[in-house]
């Protein structure tokens, strides 16, 4: 492939999805001459340079379908990361961003292109399996909240419209990502500063997690493989971690006491569900509670077998990396 377009290429994945392809490797493996960006704010991508590559900045929003088949013109493939996420939200904001933005695109793209999503383990809900590892194929898949309602929503239109148009579609389903950049890991890091973190549950749910740099792997190792998994979901995380080892190895980097504050998870859902009646954002949310208070572990086989996935990336490394950058912005 020849050129490919990168949707969300200012945010926290795309922009490292960018960075992982600045290793010659990609470049010779894929044949990549030129990587053209379609972006909603051009002053956010007045510092992105590409050594490799040919690097094409265009202006313009995936809900707008003149723009979309500006970008997607003459491309062989697509890494489709732009999302809205947030805590809160109307349900038509996210369809518009997750899933008529992803429709705008797969409707301009001819046959034959690949079209890499970024899609989420958001599709699961909350304690899937009940603590058990699960693979791809676990169902039922109850989302929460207008945020994983709309990604599982983009991926099941996303598969069925690629399929019928004759495009190249894998998708990549990655957990919480954790890395310098964050901003729930500051949102995170503040709150333990302020003694303002309480553990749910005990603190004893198991999160996954990946650095942005494996997930950015990822993609770019779907992309080369993708003829050969046309169709397939993958699950990846770069480690699994209790919430209490996760806030304190983020406590320990700053300085700080391990956290042992405890709630009743039912009383902290109650205080969520009042919060988000009110006009401004809080920290915390319902989303957030169901989060802190899952037990989620991925079966993260298929992806080490297809696509030979290994990450590069250990708990207290991405901690100290993002807690690191934390300190910096000081």
């Amino acid at each position: 492939m020849k050129k490919i377009l990168l949707t969300g290429g200012t945010g926290f994945l795309g922009k490292n999805i960018l960075k992982e392809l600045e290793n010659s490797t990609y470049k010779e493996k894929l044949q990549i001459e030129s990587i053209r960006l379609l972006v909603r704010n051009p002053a956010k991508a007045k510092d992105i340079k590409s050594e490799l590559y040919d690097l094409e900045i265009l202006e313009g929003d995936i809900i707008d379908p003149i723009a979309v088949r500006k970008a997607v013109a003459g491309v062989d493939a697509v890494i489709h990361v732009a999302s809205k996420y947030s805590l809160k939200g109307k349900m038509e904001e996210f369809m518009s961003a997750n899933v008529d933005g992803t429709r705008n695109i797969i409707e301009a793209l001819k046959p034959g292109t690949v079209f890499i999503l970024t899609s989420s383990t958001a599709v699961y809900g909350y304690n899937a399996n009940k603590g058990k590892p699960f693979n791809e194929d676990f169902e039922p898949k109850n989302p929460f909240g207008n945020y994983q309602k709309s990604k599982k929503m983009q991926e099941d239109l996303a598969r069925q419209l690629c399929k019928e148009k004759g495009i190249v579609f894998v998708a990549i389903r990655p957990p919480m990502i954790l890395g310098p950049g964050d901003e729930p890991a500051k949102t995170l890091m503040k709150g333990l500063e302020e003694g303002r973190v309480i553990l749910l549950r005990g603190g004893k749910g198991t999160i996954p997690v990946v650095h942005p740099r494996d997930a950015a792997r990822a993609h770019l190792l779907a992309l080369e493989k993708a003829s050969e998994l046309n169709g397939e979901s993958f699950h990846l995380a770069s480690f699994h971690v209790r919430f209490k080892d996760y806030a304190d190895a983020f406590s320990k980097e700053l300085g700080l006491k391990p956290v042992k504050k405890k709630a009743p998870y039912s009383l902290v859902y109650s205080l969520a569900w009042f919060l988000e009646i009110l006009p401004k954002e809080h920290d915390i949310s319902r989303f957030t509670v169901k989060f802190l208070g899952s037990n989620t572990k991925l079966d993260v086989s298929k992806i080490t077998e297809k696509l030979d996935f290994k990450p590069e990336y250990s708990l207290e490394q991405t901690v100290k990396e993002t807690a690191d950058w934390y300190k910096s912005l000081k």
